[in-house]
């Protein structure tokens, strides 16, 4: 599995209400993502369900179902495609939707710019800050903290099952420990 695929959007599985090949995808905007599709498309579309994974999840479904493959993004429909998303759908409605990192930060109003959330997913995903400024380290570590602590409230197989975990290494280097001693910067989660 490559981490530096991004694990923030939703992955979609798209058919014709007709049945035949499903369409495995990501997108952060899916709704958006399906009008595109049904430009091109003589049959009408349906969602047939999006859940949170972005490209990570999406690069994993494509290698898993990769036997199943008709073209591109297109899956012949099978038992496995269809019980998955059954699965997930299940998962989805017992326990809520899990929000991507993206939707979190909006969600708990941040207002960070979309550089900022670029470079705090690339630190969800094994990257270091290259700052020594700790006031942007400690705004950093505490929305990657939150973030980290907002999927506890889910379990862990649905993370899992998502590629959603996080690969956190920003924080835990001893010059980062030592920093986060100094100045009582008290983190959950690293």
């Amino acid at each position: 599995m490559h981490f530096t695929l991004s694990n923030s959007g939703y992955v979609y599985f798209i058919q014709s209400i007709n049945g035949g090949p499903i369409k495995i995808g990501s997108a952060y905007n899916v709704h958006r993502r399906l009008k595109q599709l049904q430009t091109g498309n003589p049959d009408l579309l349906i969602l047939l369900h999006a859940t949170t994974g972005g490209k990570r999840f999406e690069y994993f479904l494509h290698k898993r179902f990769g036997k199943y493959n008709k073209r591109d993004e297109w899956f012949f429909e099978n038992d496995e495609i269809v019980k998955l998303i059954s699965e997930l759908k299940n998962e989805d409605n017992q326990f809520g939707q899990i929000l991507c990192f993206k939707d979190f930060v909006k969600e708990r109003a941040y207002n960070l710019s979309s550089s900022d959330v670029d470079l705090l997913e690339h630190l969800l995903n094994a990257s270091i800050l290259p700052s020594d400024s700790i006031e942007q380290k400690v705004k950093y570590w505490n929305i990657m903290d939150g973030y980290l602590e907002y999927q506890k409230e889910f379990p862990n197989s649905m993370v899992h099952k998502r590629s959603l975990n996080c690969f956190v290494f920003e924080g835990r280097q001893t010059e980062d420990r030592l920093m986060r001693k100094k100045h009582n910067v008290v983190l959950k989660n690293f």
